[in-house]
C-alpha cells in the first residue's frame, strides 16, 4: 500500500487543498496520536473534513492509488469553481474567462489532451502538473458530469457512509462486550485448569 499512498501524496502535493500524510503509530510520539483518534490497527486509514469533525471516518475502500485518488477527488479535494469563481486565484480566473464560450465539444477536446499530459507526465509548455490538474478539475466543472458519473459519487457517499457507521456500531459493541469476553474467557481457563488438575491427579493414582 505504501507506494501507492506516497504516489498519493504527491498528486496533491500542491493541488485540492488537501493534505496527505502518515503516522508512525508505533514511535513514541505516534503511539498517543494513534491511540487519541482510535487507530487500534495498522495500516489504518482516516479522512477529515467539515463533515466529520475532529473524530474523522476511517476509509474503507480499495487501497490502489486509483481508489484512493478518485475518493479523494470526489469526497475531499477543493478547486476552483468556475461558475462563482469561488477558491480561483488570478491564474485560473483568467483561464475559466478564456474558456467562456466554448461549446462542450471544444472543452472535452481541451480536457482530453491535458488528461493526456497528464497520464503521460508530460509538462505542457513548460508548465508544472499542477497547473494542469488545477485546468482538468475547471474543465470538468464546466462540462459538468455524466450521468453515470453522478450516480457513480452518489452510491460512492452512501457506501462510504454506511461503512463508516456500520464501523463505528461494531467498535463501540466490542469495547461494550469485552468486559463479558474476558470474564468468560477467564471462567473458561478457571474450568480448564481445574478439569486438568482432576485428569492429572487420577491417572497419577492409576499408576
Amino acid at each position: 500500500m505504501k507506494p501507492a499512498w506516497d504516489k498519493l501524496a504527491d498528486a496533491y502535493k500542491d493541488a485540492g487543498g488537501v493534505t496527505i500524510a502518515d503516522v508512525d503509530c508505533t514511535s513514541d510520539g505516534g503511539r498517543s496520536v494513534c491511540h487519541a483518534h482510535g487507530v487500534g490497527g495498522y495500516p489504518t486509514i482516516k479522512y477529515y473534513s467539515q463533515d466529520t469533525g475532529m473524530s474523522g471516518e476511517t476509509y474503507s475502500g480499495q487501497r490502489s492509488f486509483e481508489a484512493l485518488d478518485s475518493f479523494v477527488k470526489e469526497n475531499l479535494a477543493k478547486y476552483c469553481d468556475p461558475k462563482t469563481l469561488s477558491l480561483c486565484d488570478d491564474q485560473e480566473k483568467n483561464y475559466v474567462e478564456k474558456q467562456a464560450g466554448k461549446d462542450i465539444p471544444k472543452l472535452t477536446s481541451e480536457l482530453d489532451r491535458l488528461k493526456t499530459l497528464l497520464a503521460a507526465g508530460v509538462k505542457d509548455g513548460g508548465k508544472s502538473k499542477t497547473w494542469i490538474v488545477k485546468r482538468i478539475k475547471i474543465l470538468e466543472a464546466l462540462i459538468g458530469p455524466t450521468y453515470m458519473e453522478q450516480v457513480n459519487r452518489l452510491w460512492g457517499r452512501v457506501y462510504f457512509r454506511t461503512t463508516a457507521a456500520f464501523n463505528r456500531w461494531a467498535m463501540g459493541l466490542a469495547e461494550t462486550l469485552a468486559p463479558s469476553i474476558e470474564a468468560a474467557a477467564k471462567q473458561v481457563a478457571e474450568w480448564y485448569t481445574t478439569v486438568s488438575t482432576k485428569v492429572m491427579g487420577t491417572s497419577k493414582g492409576e499408576l
